[in-house]
């Protein structure tokens, strides 16, 4: 499954905002339906979440979904102003595994990034099993819509 878009930081420079995606402490906690997290290395990271999909559940007794995941920094290229991820875990019992890449852009004259992301996830058997029970697109964009909301706020509330 392939997902793309774009988050605007009209008041981040470029450069705060590399720094800020290239420090996992910073961006983990600031993603939504985090429950724990710990770092196990400069790069990596180990976290669990707990997303509460029950209003768009067709069955009243799927109402949460875990995931664990193993989050890693591959990549920042500072030439190229690009950031990569790798990532791998399962949800309810199923593995994933996926790649994040982020190209950042100056805006308002460097006052300012604007970002553009492209996110390859494997989700094969999970996807099959969901998709009878669940709209898996609104899940995913809400997801979506999350992650970037929470981001957004949290590297603006840190400048």
């Amino acid at each position: 499954m392939e997902l793309k878009g774009d988050l605007t930081l009209e008041n981040i420079p470029l450069n705060k905002a590399a720094i800020f995606f290239i420090n996992l402490n910073e961006v983990i906690p600031c993603l939504p339906y985090l429950v724990t997290w710990k770092p196990i290395d400069k790069n990596t990271v180990s976290a669990s979440f707990k997303a509460d999909i029950g209003s768009i559940s067709v069955l009243e007794y799927i109402s949460r979904v875990n995931a664990d995941v193993i989050i890693k920094l591959i990549k920042y290229d500072e030439i190229n102003n690009s950031i990569e991820y790798s990532f791998d875990g399962k949800a309810a019992g199923i593995k994933y595994t996926g790649q994040i890449l982020l190209k950042l852009f100056n805006i308002n004259d460097g006052k300012g990034t604007k970002i553009l992301w492209n996110a390859s996830v494997d989700i094969g058997k999970l996807l099959g099993m969901l998709s009878k029970f669940l709209n898996i697109n609104d899940i995913i964009n809400g997801i979506i819509n999350d992650v970037i909301n929470n981001i957004k706020q949290c590297i603006e509330n840190k400048k």
